[in-house]
């Protein structure tokens, strides 16, 4: 509302970083540094944020801006939100709230050691890794994840939810309470959440990709092998891991289809027509489409883009979803290895989609 820029930076497990801009940076003709205030460790005012990981700014439809970030660490972390609102001057943040807990239940699994031997793990604590977070035509806030056991380290299960009321109350699809924030949590207990089971010896990425069609269509992408996937020592080969496009139609039922791509996470955007995955792969940035028409059981690569030398490859590029859902246009943000503390060029690459 009030055109401030806000970054967050320089994290994992560390004080929060954050820089707010003077209002109206956002539409300014020219930038400099004298736009943005000075580095702080607070939202709210008197209350340092310690242990932060993965932030990430979500903008909501009237103008104001989620903040969401991991609590603690990887495999032991809380999913937390703040809010922004500009509509006064200066705007205030406020929290809403844990709404995923680290704990609440024990989860006991066998994985192998290197020469394929099972070891039974039993793990206490874990973390959701989030794909998204991403508000549809009606204004509800919609997440995907997938859990990170703590004892172990092993990814498990798509699962996903939605909020009407801005992530202060979480259902799951069918409609099922899960979570009111600061009060009650998602959590390993929270079977309902579940869109797919895949068990932790399926070499599942920890970052997917998820949107929301303009018909109110949840499109989740994760990556893992299938059941059938041939093994070494009991254990999925990670080589031949695949994408999954789950996706729930307009009466509520889920369906998947496993791609016939690998590579780097995905991101995902879809339109009233077609699916879009991006990834990378093989030194290449890849574009993926899939209709609606033929049930996006239609998958096919319409570009490829040679990336350059210097491109890191397994890095996600990062996708403008606003100008998407805006212009039609799909533009591709990716940054080159850095050398030392060089900076190193970024690149947008634009394609017209319909």
């Amino acid at each position: 509302a009030d055109r401030t820029v806000h970054l967050a930076f320089d994290h994992h497990k560390n004080t929060l970083r954050y820089v707010i801009s003077q209002a109206g940076a956002a539409t300014a003709t020219t930038w400099s540094s004298a736009l943005f205030n000075t580095v702080r460790s607070h939202l709210v005012a008197g209350q340092t944020l310690t242990d932060v990981t993965y932030p990430r700014f979500i903008t909501q439809p009237d103008g104001r801006v989620l903040f969401e970030y991991r609590h603690i660490t990887s495999g032991n972390g809380d999913s937390v939100l703040y809010r922004y609102d500009g509509s006064s001057s200066p705007g205030v943040w406020s929290r809403v709230g844990k709404f995923v807990a680290r704990d609440g239940g024990s989860r006991t699994y066998d994985f192998p050691d290197a020469n394929g031997v099972p070891q039974t793990f039993v793990s206490a604590n874990r973390n959701a890794y989030h794909d998204s977070f991403v508000y549809d035509a009606a204004g509800w806030l919609h997440t995907s994840w997938t859990w990170r056991e703590g004892t172990g380290a092993k990814n498990h299960d798509v699962l996903y939810a939605y909020s009407t009321d801005d992530g202060v109350t979480w259902q799951a699809s069918g409609g099922t309470p899960l979570a009111t924030a600061d009060s009650t949590y998602i959590d390993i207990n929270d079977t309902a959440a579940i869109v797919a089971s895949v068990s932790e010896r399926r070499a599942m990425l920890n970052d997917g990709a998820l949107d929301v069609d303009p018909l109110g269509r949840v499109h989740i992408v994760a990556g893992y092998n299938d059941a059938d996937t041939p093994s070494e020592n009991n254990v999925r080969i990670a080589t031949l891991r695949r994408y999954h496009h789950h996706w729930q139609d307009e009466s509520g039922a889920w369906h998947t289809a496993t791609l016939p791509y690998n590579g780097s996470r995905p991101r995902l955007v879809a339109d009233a027509t077609a699916a879009y995955l991006v990834f990378a792969q093989h030194g290449r940035i890849a574009v993926a489409k899939a209709t609606r028409s033929a049930g996006y059981a239609d998958w096919e690569i319409i570009r490829y883009y040679a990336a350059p030398a210097t491109f890191r490859y397994g890095s996600t590029p990062g996708v403008d979803l606003q100008r998407f859902r805006e212009h039609g246009i799909l533009s591709l943000f990716i940054q080159d290895e850095k050398s030392g503390v060089t900076a190193s060029p970024v690149r947008v690459i634009d394609l017209q989609v319909n």
